[in-house]
């Protein structure tokens, strides 16, 4: 959206500490209440995140992993090493080829399946076969982050 003075704001960027450490505190118990779960990992809508979305996450004891996030953070942040979309919520197997991605100890993949179509799903599992012809596992984000800390 654009605030009162012209500026784009998203729900974890260009919005007031307050307001984002309340957005994560509504989600916790709502994930709770009507899930059962407890999220330990976060993602902000757009990546857009700014130095409050920092401070606030940090506030939130149950999460433990940042996707993307801000390296500051006390969070284990993943970072984005490669994209499997080009462009985004299309995915691309010779783009996805075309960049190096065999450095990083996590590869963290984005991907939104909501928006594909058969090609696209097509092109994703090209992605992953080609992954899993490789010396990698596939994990989930909580379970790389207790691998890291000895958990």
């Amino acid at each position: 959206g654009t605030n009162a003075a012209g500026e784009i704001y998203h729900e974890f960027s260009n919005t007031p500490y307050e307001v984002q450490k309340d957005h994560l505190q509504k989600t916790q118990r709502l994930a709770r209440e009507k899930l059962g779960i407890t999220l330990q990992t976060f993602g902000a809508p757009g990546n857009a995140i700014d130095d409050a979305t920092c401070r606030a996450i940090d506030k939130i004891e149950e999460l433990d992993i940042w996707l993307y996030g801000n390296s500051a953070s006390k969070k284990h942040v993943l970072k984005r090493h490669t994209n499997i979309e080009y462009p985004t919520h299309n995915p691309d197997f010779q783009q996805f080829l075309n960049h190096d991605h065999s450095n990083p100890d996590c590869l963290v993949l984005q991907v939104h399946p909501n928006s594909w179509d058969d090609r696209r799903f097509s092109q994703f599992d090209q992605i992953i076969q080609f992954l899993k012809h490789r010396p990698c596992s596939f994990t989930t984000p909580i379970a790389y982050h207790r691998l890291c800390s000895g958990a």
